[in-house]
């Protein structure tokens, strides 16, 4: 079992570590890591120490033991630790924008997140900011106007349409020609495709 960590402090530790505690602008957390230091100092226990700060046994310790090795230095500064998630290789980034605007996935029209995270190994958040970096919708996909809506002698168009939406008696196209879009639109409305007069 630990025992309680005796600490032996400085006049001039001392009245820096109740500025701290005084102040109005000091951190919260410098607040309480001085208070342990003062209230170990003053050879309370650990038990009294966790009642007065509201902290656990392990944060105590752990506090007690930075003052011990760096000072009231010690206290102010964090220790750098690494960051939670690596960040993605290029040849990874790469091979997700190369996927998704080459390939299609089996046994569906188009990418969504959790399989292009299953075919490449990584998080499905990682490929949505993949996609989100490079413009990337994949659940827009090009799709081309059936020939039997196609005006007789206008030119072809390829208009993108939301999947989700891509109902026959909801579908609206846009061409170059106002006439025929107001009758593709009308005859969308009543869902029956009609020829423009």
């Amino acid at each position: 079992m630990r025992t309680d960590e005796e600490i032996q402090l400085s006049p001039e530790d001392r009245v820096r570590l109740e500025k701290l505690v005084a102040a109005r602008m000091t951190p919260q957390k410098h607040v309480w890591q001085a208070q342990i230091v003062l209230l170990s100092a003053e050879g309370l226990g650990t038990a009294q120490i966790m009642r007065r700060t509201g902290r656990s046994k392990p944060t105590v310790w752990r506090w007690q033991a930075r003052f011990a090795a760096e000072g009231v230095d010690g206290l102010l500064r964090d220790k750098t630790r690494p960051p939670g998630k690596q960040p993605l290789a290029a040849s990874v980034i790469r091979q997700v924008v190369t996927k998704t605007t080459t390939e299609k996935p089996p046994a569906a029209t188009h990418w969504t997140a959790r399989a292009m995270a299953k075919a490449v190994v990584i998080a499905v958040s990682f490929v949505q900011k993949i996609w989100q970096a490079h413009g990337l919708k994949p659940h827009q996909v090009r799709c081309s106007i059936p020939s039997h809506q196609t005006p007789p002698g206008k030119a072809y168009l390829k208009v993108s349409i939301k999947t989700e939406q891509l109902q026959p008696h909801r579908a609206s196209v846009a061409w170059s020609d106002s006439s025929w879009f107001r009758a593709l639109s009308s005859s969308a409305a009543a869902g029956t495709p009609r020829a423009a007069a």
